[in-house]
């Protein structure tokens, strides 16, 4: 009887935690949220642990994030190698975005390093500072996908992160990189003139 009770206490406790997705909700000021950091999340583990909370940006530099929030012991990145589907636009909390029309060419990483992962069934917060407002984006945790069809910012459906104007989304040139672009337009006309006049 004594083991029968332990184990009908066991399916109470972990009962609302089976099958049930990880949870990412979106509380930032920039948002309109109650959270000072102008973008803040809410990660809930679902029925595994999380080690990974992967948010879309159209913001690709690094130095425009600060006031970082995430565990110990986990790392920040801005990633560049694979896309999220996007809005170009910012949902209010709570309604449906008309999105995705587009992706956005970086997403934010925030990964487990030597930390601990987030338990199941377990929340912690994650934030940081950027001067840039915000649109609709897809979101990842541990293969959890983004639900386009949920309500933005409340758990299952998109979130807000960064939308910079389009000349900062890409990273700009260095001074060597503008000279050497002047040089390849000046040489390639030089080129073209001369052949014009030798064919002339």
């Amino acid at each position: 009887m004594k083991k029968i009770f332990i184990l009908f206490l066991a399916l109470a406790f972990c009962a609302p935690v089976w099958g049930q997705n990880a949870t990412v909700v979106c509380n930032g000021a920039e948002s309109g949220g109650t959270d000072p950091l102008d973008y803040a999340y809410e990660l809930t583990a679902g029925a595994v642990e999380a080690t990974h909370l992967f948010v879309g940006t159209c913001d690709g530099n690094p130095a425009n994030y600060t006031n970082i929030r995430m565990p110990a012991n986990w790392d920040f990145q801005i990633v560049t190698d694979e896309v999220y589907d996007h809005f170009d636009s910012k949902t209010p909390h709570g309604q449906i975005s008309p999105g995705p029309n587009g992706t956005c060419p970086y997403y934010i990483s925030f990964t487990v390093n030597g930390g601990a992962p987030i338990g199941a069934g377990n929340t912690f917060a994650f934030g940081f500072d950027n001067p840039h407002p915000s649109h609709d984006v897809a979101w990842d945790v541990d293969g959890t996908p983004t639900n386009w069809g949920a309500p933005v910012g409340e758990g299952e459906g998109p979130i807000h992160a960064p939308d910079p104007p389009l000349k900062e989304r890409v990273p700009s040139m260095t001074n060597y990189g503008l000279i050497a672009l002047l040089a390849l337009i000046i040489l390639t006309t030089v080129v073209v003139w001369r052949r014009q006049r030798v064919s002339a």
